[in-house]
């Protein structure tokens, strides 16, 4: 199995700078971890494909950033609950920092079967 920092190609300290959102290929959105909050932005191209909005996200403009102290249920959702078993030896083996919400994101929640987007991870 392809170990973490292989599979992302990068070497962070605790939080990594950003979550891009991918549809079809497209960079659509990106969320930001900030100190003690996170920056979700929507990009032009989420606008341009006529996309709908993420739930609680629902200002599709550019211009429009959300800053809050949680996760957006939109990405929260996506990450599974690390208190299984499986999930925790999964983590373990696999290096990802457990309260790194992001990085979670990134090697857990990276495709939904409910939905087409993709989360990818990008050092700065």
């Amino acid at each position: 199995m392809i170990r973490y920092k292989k599979m992302f190609r990068t070497h962070y300290s605790s939080p990594p700078p950003k979550l891009h959102v991918l549809y079809h290929g497209t960079d659509v959105a990106e969320l930001v971890r900030q100190r003690d909050h996170y920056v979700f932005r929507y990009l032009e191209a989420f606008q341009r494909l006529g996309l709908a909005s993420f739930p609680g996200l629902p200002d599709v403009s550019p211009s429009k950033e959300y800053s809050s102290t949680d996760l957006p249920r939109f990405f929260a959702e996506r990450i599974p609950d690390v208190r299984r078993p499986e999930i925790r030896e999964w983590i373990r083996r696999e290096q990802i920092p457990e309260h790194d919400e992001l990085a979670l994101l990134a090697a857990l929640g990276r495709m939904s079967v409910t939905d087409p987007f993709e989360l990818v991870l990008q050092a700065a």
